[in-house]
């Protein structure tokens, strides 16, 4: 089999990997609901802890979002960028899905954050439904960044090939 096929069959399992890995993380956080908890107020290291954590959804957000806007003008040929193979493309929507997919849930566990808020139960913020929404939207933008690199890896490894 000749090496692009088979680097455009991984670019296609990633692809649906990504997708899949998505809807069941979708499926499996959406039924999750907040056990009941007495009203109670937080310490200051909990209070810094949680605003820590708001601030690294919201960075997670506005940087998928980003990423989202610019790979999209990319794609559309608004914006110019490298030359792409086939695979490229692939993984270049592979990783807009773990963008979109982590912007989700970044906006899903804010609203956990002020759900318990609102509740009066701040301490449900480490509860599991909040805990997994979390760990979710960092190991997908995790994914995006690794998939980009994966990208520049194949565009270095094009251009040393093309210049033997």
């Amino acid at each position: 089999m000749h090496p692009h096929r088979i680097i455009d069959l991984i670019a296609w399992v990633t692809l649906a990997a990504v997708i899949i890995g998505g809807m069941a993380a979708l499926a499996w956080t959406w039924g999750m609901k907040f056990d009941a908890c007495p009203v109670q107020d937080l310490n200051e290291a909990q209070k810094v802890a949680v605003a820590e954590l708001v601030d690294v959804a919201k960075w997670i957000l506005m940087l998928s979002v980003g990423l989202i806007g610019l790979f999209s003008s990319v794609a559309l040929g608004f914006k110019e960028g490298p030359k792409l193979r086939k695979a490229g493309w692939i993984l270049l929507i592979a990783s807009m899905f773990c963008f979109g997919f982590a912007a989700y849930f970044s906006l899903m566990w804010r609203t956990g954050v002020a759900e318990a808020f609102y509740n009066g139960c701040p301490g449900q913020v480490a509860a599991a439904r909040l805990q997994v929404r979390f760990d979710v939207l960092t190991y997908l933008f995790l994914a995006g960044i690794g998939i980009l690199a994966a990208i520049l890896c194949l565009i270095v490894h094009e251009r040393w090939w093309s210049r033997q």
